[in-house]
């Protein structure tokens, strides 16, 4: 534990200075924390007043040493695993690199793949990748491929959230470094995500504000990953602070296109007056928006990826009005770096690392610049 404030304020003989001391101390026990930590725990564990445990805190968001939850509660944040995977450069350990993704149809996993290749690409190692057409049982087989052909690190973007665990038991087994990204999944050494709870939280506020603290919302979810999971609770719990504001159903959906389609369809022809639609995903989404246009006034759709369709959408003014938008490449790059951190021995097993995410309304969706655009 880091000495406290009055002991900071003293001369550091050893050229200590003393804001890093308490950015190091808020660190070590963001660190040492098993999840995300609030500022009041902060505040009583490194003995500093609020107010600079705040600000500190702050600084190291801005900085991306640390990220900063829906709740207000901090994790650490992608700068760490970037300086950790600085040693690669140094000599690798990692000769081959696979990544297994739910499906080929998603652009959003066509961008995990480029980044993770382009990553593997720049420290001279062998790259393969599996889509497992949203089938927990296919990428059970991708997996036992990938780890069969020799890859050293495993990139995984789960279908589901369990179902791997035996075959990710086998790849540890066999020496196989396994980093989950995008959704947990049991039996990785390390988990990259996004702050989903954030997205949930961003797109209903916006929600409630358009629709001015009232109305009927829809969900459409989507598979059993923590990604979907999070982002739901993070809507509701948002939601939750406009009372005249209710959640009539959540449809069930796979995060496709189709799925959107055919939810919005039965939402339409059996729950009146529903004003607003929360998509788990954009290809939902734009599924949804498919079965509006003869809609003379269409409930409001929000959703959660920032993909170029959903950003061209927005622009145009129609029903979908917001995305909170994720970094795939970003995702993947630091999943592959924190992977060679692991096999290096030089990141600690267990982590997750949770990227923010950012509300992307007609406002501002001109200075947004889409993943995945060309």
């Amino acid at each position: 534990m880091i000495a406290m404030e009055s002991n900071m304020q003293e001369e550091h003989p050893q050229g200590r200075v003393p804001s890093i001391v308490r950015a190091v101390a808020i660190l070590e026990e963001v660190a040492s924390s098993s999840h995300p930590t609030n500022l009041a725990d902060l505040t009583r564990q490194v003995g500093l007043p609020k107010s600079t445990v705040y600000a500190v805190s702050q600084a190291l968001v801005a900085e991306r040493f640390l990220t900063r939850g829906a709740d207000g509660s901090y994790r650490l944040g992608p700068a760490i695993a970037e300086l950790s995977a600085a040693r690669r450069q140094r000599g690798a350990t990692v000769h081959s690199i696979g990544i297994s993704v739910p499906n080929s149809t998603n652009a959003f996993f066509d961008a995990e793949i480029a980044a993770a290749r382009a990553e593997a690409l720049a420290i001279g190692a062998d790259f393969d990748h599996r889509a497992a057409n949203q089938d927990v049982e296919q990428q059970n087989r991708d997996i036992v491929e990938l780890a069969d052909s020799g890859v050293e690190l495993l990139i995984v973007d789960p279908v589901a959230s369990h179902g791997l665990e035996d075959v990710l038991a086998r790849a540890r087994a066999r020496g196989v470094t396994i980093v989950s990204v995008n959704g947990a999944t049991a039996g990785a050494d390390a988990t990259i995500v996004t702050d989903n709870a954030q997205a949930g939280a961003l797109v209903a506020r916006h929600l409630a504000d358009r629709l001015e603290g009232h109305g009927r919302v829809a969900i459409v979810g989507g598979s059993p990953v923590t990604a979907i999971t999070d982002r739901i609770e993070g809507f509701r719990q948002a939601l939750a602070d406009n009372p005249a504001m209710s959640i009539v159903t959540i449809e069930p959906g796979d995060n496709s296109r189709q799925a959107g389609r055919v939810a919005a369809r039965r939402i339409l022809e059996t729950i009146p007056g529903v004003t607003g639609i929360f998509a788990i995903n954009d290809p939902t989404a734009l599924g949804v928006i498919d079965m509006l246009d003869h809609i003379a006034h269409p409930p409001m759709v929000v959703s959660v990826d920032g993909s170029p369709e959903a950003a061209a959408l927005i622009a145009s003014g129609g029903p979908l009005t917001a995305t909170a938008a994720q970094e795939p490449q970003r995702l993947a790059s630091t999943a592959v770096r924190v992977g060679i951190g692991l096999a290096n021995g030089t990141t600690m097993p267990g982590r997750t690392l949770t990227l923010p995410t950012r509300l992307v309304t007609h406002d501002d969706v001109s200075t947004y610049e889409p993943w995945g655009a060309s």
